[in-house]
């Protein structure tokens, strides 16, 4: 497992955000990818899974309380997605840090509380199976790093003061008779 520190969280979602010139006169995006970059720093502050998030929709964010409610994954098969349970089937809630906070405020402001808060460019789910080897992949690469698998890795970076902090609302099988989830 791989565990990057803050700063080189911070050095991905920036070479994310502003990739290289691409060969043959293609360009990217104008202003690049901002959505990406915050998005790979919702992944290793939150420890959300890929899935996880790409079923995040804004109502399941409450910013003034600085947490996510995580309940829903999407996965692809056969070129559809389908959004269901999440892989352990349990339901939690998952601390924001502050700074995470503001940049998501901006970034949802104009949405409604249905749509995706990291959706693709037709609007619908994000496609891990793309975005994947098309942008984090090549970032990874580009600064140099170790290739990673997934997001969640990243998790453990949250310094102390952007700790996040989950909360289980369903009991697990871990839990036994009695004890509280």
């Amino acid at each position: 497992m791989l565990f990057l520190t803050e700063d080189q969280v911070t050095a991905l979602a920036h070479n994310i955000q502003h990739p290289p010139a691409l060969q043959r006169g293609v360009s990217h995006r104008d202003g690049g990818y901002p959505d990406y970059a915050l998005l790979v720093r919702f992944a290793a502050f939150t420890g959300l899974r890929a899935g996880e998030i790409g079923a995040l929709r804004v109502s399941r964010l409450n910013l003034l309380r600085r947490r996510v409610k995580v309940s829903e994954s999407v996965d692809e098969a056969n070129g559809r997605f389908n959004i269901g349970p999440t892989k352990t089937y349990s339901r939690r809630s998952v601390g924001l840090p502050g700074p995470l906070v503001d940049e998501l405020a901006v970034h949802l402001s104009g949405m409604k509380q249905t749509d995706l808060v990291f959706a693709g460019p037709e609007g619908g789910p994000l496609r891990h199976s793309n975005w994947y080897p098309r942008h984090f992949k090549p970032a990874v690469v580009r600064r140099d790093a170790r290739p990673v698998h997934d997001f969640m890795i990243m998790a453990p970076t949250a310094t102390s003061s952007q700790a996040s902090t989950t909360r289980s609302t369903t009991p697990s099988a871990h839990d036994g008779p009695g004890r509280p989830p």
